[in-house]
């Protein structure tokens, strides 16, 4: 009786961890198609362009329904690993619904600043002061990254008024170092993949980048709910 007793509970917690495991490679393969949908287009008009300083800007363009998306997926990973239960997709595309003017708001800007430092960056090099404007230029486009995936955090989980979003993010960027870093290594990892492999397969590994990003930020949502929002009573 008691082995037919421990047989059953092995059993049901078998059946337990394979249900959860099977949920999380539904969410993360849902999360993956949606990331593939939003961003094909980038990669495709990107891909298209003749490498030349007149599509610097083009390109950059391009990039436009990137961040919509990925905040649209960090809401969805949110929610689905603090709640479970909603089908992924409706939660996806209720963070889009959710986030996607807030993300603009910023992103838009971000993407004009970043399209005339890539037209300095692709533009045949010249004297020492091009040299200068090409260094400050990549600095500054590293800033921009790092801010824009703050922002993102941010605007997956927060509503808070854009220049608001824009100042906590740029805060966070010298404040939350541990974090920074993180986004930092996520980006050498990228290119890494786009080195070695390409693009495509970057896009098709987006989902895990996703889904890295949100554990790895829970500290920062933690912070800025402490520090940023007023809880009433």
């Amino acid at each position: 009786m008691a082995g037919t007793g421990l047989t059953a509970s092995a059993a049901t917690l078998g059946d337990g961890v394979l249900l959860r495991w099977s949920e999380s490679v539904y969410r993360h393969l849902a999360l993956g198609l949606w990331l593939l949908g939003w961003c094909a287009p980038t990669l495709i008009a990107v891909m298209a362009l003749a490498p030349d300083s007149s599509n610097a800007s083009l390109a950059v363009a391009a990039c436009l329904p990137v961040a919509p998306a990925v905040a649209s997926g960090l809401y969805a990973v949110r929610r689905w690993r603090a709640e479970g239960g909603a089908a992924p997709f409706a939660l996806l595309l209720a963070g889009l619904r959710g986030t996607a003017m807030d993300v603009l708001r910023w992103w838009a800007p971000v993407l004009t600043v970043a399209a005339l430092l890539a037209v300095n960056l692709v533009r045949s090099p010249g004297g020492p002061a091009d040299l200068a404007v090409r260094t400050v230029s990549v600095l500054l486009l590293a800033l921009l990254v790092l801010v824009s995936g703050h922002a993102t955090v941010i605007s997956s989980g927060f509503d808070f008024r854009t220049r608001d979003t824009v100042r906590i993010a740029v805060y966070l960027v010298g404040a939350d170092r541990q974090r920074t870093l993180a986004f930092v290594s996520l980006l050498v990892v990228a290119a890494a993949i786009t080195y070695l492999a390409s693009e495509a397969v970057l896009l098709l590994l987006a989902w895990a980048f996703v889904s890295l990003t949100e554990l790895l930020t829970r500290p920062t949502v933690t912070t800025i709910t402490t520090r940023f929002t007023t809880r009433a009573g």
